[in-house]
């Protein structure tokens, strides 16, 4: 360790202690867009961030960063589950700074992760796969170092037919954000009928489909449509609207606490309204800071049908 010297970045690095030699520093964070700055506050913290100066060292602690999921990603799998989890683990290993490229969809451009929001990406993935090119220009021996992980921890988190073919498609000069780019074009559609047909299933959703009309079940259901249209930019207000008229006319609970429903759909329809002319982001940020985004419309709703049905049980009694 004598010969080791002290990185030029010294600034990023620190010794466990005066005269250890063992220049190390924590990878992760959010960078900005010129990639010259990373917003390091929310960090989580995990022994698997630590970047070693060392080369020898760095070699040994690979080996945590690379190893797959368990279980693997395989066809016909959950993919929110599978991209929750891949992000979280990524977040762990101090890997998820290589996966944001900045998203030109909104008024400001934002720095987004291809990974955690990945639908933002999906429209246009042609030109997301040029973004993300253009942006791993900008990385040093770091990055390069976490992307190389960063690809073989998904290499190693997907079944080996699913595998074999993103290898296919994978160029010698990809790196992370470009491969997974080219992950998700070949496993999830990305044409805006897709996105016509979730809105569709999400305002179709209705209780009685559900054993004893189970709101919280349908709920769930309705917050992962809902999440993947958010992260895709492509919910509008009027859909809150659509869904909770459908569940109002198919829940045999609704007419208990009509004038209740009726009035936050006016309330909702009000403001949608005024949103006419915002983008679906700009919208959905207005409508959650008076707490009329769907999310929060959907637990009130929740919370109402269980105080009712509580409060009919209890007259009967």
């Amino acid at each position: 360790m004598s010969g080791i010297r002290k990185p030029k970045i010294a600034e990023r690095f620190k010794e466990t202690f005066n005269g250890a030699k063992d220049y190390h520093t924590f990878s992760g964070g959010i960078p900005n867009d010129a990639y010259t700055e990373i917003e390091t506050t929310s960090l989580l913290k995990s022994p698997r961030r630590i970047r070693y100066a060392n080369k020898t060292q760095a070699d040994k602690y690979y080996d945590r960063l690379v190893t797959g999921l368990s279980p693997i990603y395989k066809e016909g799998g959950t993919f929110s589950t599978f991209v929750d989890e891949f992000y979280r683990e990524l977040q762990k290993r101090g890997l998820e700074t290589i996966t944001f490229i900045i998203d030109n969809g909104e008024t400001k451009p934002t720095m987004r992760s291809v990974v955690h929001e990945h639908s933002c990406f999906q429209i246009s993935i042609d030109d997301s796969i040029l973004t993300a090119q253009v942006y791993t220009e900008e990385y040093d021996s770091f990055c390069q170092y976490n992307s190389d992980a960063a690809c073989t921890f998904l290499l190693n988190s997907i079944d080996y037919n699913i595998r074999q073919r993103l290898c296919q498609l994978q160029e010698d000069a990809d790196f992370f954000a470009v491969l997974w780019l080219r992950f998700i074009r070949m496993v999830q559609p990305t044409s805006v009928n897709h996105f016509e047909i979730i809105k569709q299933k999400l305002t179709n959703l209705k209780p009685t489909t559900y054993a004893n009309e189970n709101i919280e079940s349908l709920i769930n259901d309705a917050r992962n449509y809902i999440k993947i249209l958010v992260s895709a930019n492509q919910y509008s207000p009027t859909i809150t609207i659509d869904l909770l008229t459908s569940i109002h006319n198919n829940c045999s609970q609704s007419g208990t606490f009509q004038h209740e429903l009726l009035t936050k759909l006016s309330k909702i329809n009000e403001e949608a309204t005024k949103l006419l002319t915002l983008s679906h982001a700009s919208s959905f940020k207005i409508l959650q800071s008076k707490q009329l985004d769907p999310i929060t419309v959907l637990e009130w709703y929740v919370l109402s049908t269980t105080h009712y049905a509580i409060a009919i049980s209890g007259n009967q009694i």
